[in-house]
């Protein structure tokens, strides 16, 4: 059966089909490029789900610790450990970071050396820095050391809280 001549459908010249395959290639590359540039916010904000479940833990920590390190001065203890209300909560939630922080780089990939990435690496590998150093002083320094870092690790909560609400 013979279609009518109307409804056959046309080749393409070789100069349509260059055409064509020049805008499809052109698609998928600014598709890709526009995937592929916001990956980086994607992996910060991935991280700082983690770091929002333990967030309110590692605050209630610094309050903890000044209220314990008060006590000990007053009582004129030598070390701050034995003056928490519930020292074992907070080791848990200092370990439950320190256990939480390789996922949070997982999430984070490799990163670059700028970016909000790089940024987030750094806030959240200083932050490490400050908890395994604040459970370090809880487990056996003397209450004015524990003051004195509080302020420190407070910043460093800040810095990771300003990271993330800024995503």
């Amino acid at each position: 059966m013979n279609t009518p001549v109307g409804l056959r459908p046309t080749a393409w010249e070789p100069r349509q089909r260059i055409i064509a395959a020049v805008v499809a290639l052109l698609i998928v590359l600014g598709a890709t490029l526009w995937w592929l540039g916001g990956t980086e916010g994607r992996r910060a904000a991935s991280a700082c789900d983690f770091y929002d479940d333990q967030q309110s833990a590692l605050h209630t920590v610094t309050d903890e610790a000044t209220e314990a390190a008060d006590r000990a001065e007053a009582a004129k203890d030598d070390a701050v450990i034995g003056s928490f209300n519930d020292v074992d909560r907070e080791f848990n939630s200092l370990r439950r970071w320190q256990s939480t922080y390789p996922r949070l780089t997982d999430a984070l990939g490799d990163v670059g050396s700028d970016g909000v990435d790089s940024d987030a690496e750094s806030t959240f590998d200083e932050l490490t820095q400050g908890v395994a150093e604040m459970q370090r002083l809880i487990e056996g320094a003397e209450p004015a050391e524990v003051l004195d870092w509080v302020p420190e690790l407070n910043a460093r909560l800040d810095n990771a809280d300003e990271l993330c609400s800024s995503l």
